[in-house]
């Protein structure tokens, strides 16, 4: 994604509400989260990343927990995403792929009555469960942004997750 594009309003997640744990099953003792709430979209990349499970034994991997914006296919993408890192790039083809006893790319959302956004995340590589729990995530939308043709001021319309909030900012 280029810069242009990260800063372009058509419904991306820009920035992180809320991401906290929610029902922890298992994490691995060598392992712990970081969470980012209030982190923003890396204009450069369009990435926003919202936390991290590491750990601080060297050689083991870590993950990075994201939003992707990106688009696939022409279609714009609006998902929850978990990367491994500190791997090579045969290992994170595989953990993306799902393959080989990597799992945890993609984790699946659950249905809640209060409409918020919980994902179910399985995280594991060969011979070693990482996490295993439920994940809330909020993030802001950026849906649009008009210029006032009489001044610089900005204003831009966000989404809340689900809500049906309308923010303006400059």
């Amino acid at each position: 994604m280029t810069p242009e594009e990260a800063k372009r309003g058509d419904g991306k997640a820009f920035k992180a509400l809320v991401i906290k744990e929610r029902a922890v099953r298992y994490l691995h003792p060598d392992y712990k989260f970081e969470f980012y709430p209030g982190a923003e979209i890396d204009e450069s990349n369009g990435l926003l990343e919202i936390g991290r499970i590491i750990t601080t034994i060297p050689g083991l991997p870590w993950f990075c927990l994201r939003w992707d914006n990106g688009r696939r296919s022409g279609e714009q993408v609006d998902q929850f995403d978990v990367d491994i890192k500190g791997v090579s790039k045969e290992i994170e083809d595989k953990f993306r792929a799902e393959k080989d006893d990597h799992r945890g790319h993609h984790p699946r959302k659950v249905s809640t009555p209060d409409g918020k956004r919980i994902l179910t995340v399985f995280i594991q590589i060969p011979g070693k469960k990482i996490f295993d729990g439920e994940i809330e995530v909020s993030v802001h939308k950026k849906l649009g942004e008009e210029v006032s043709p009489t001044s610089d001021i900005k204003i831009a319309k966000f989404a809340i997750a689900k809500e049906i909030s309308i923010r303006i900012g400059g």
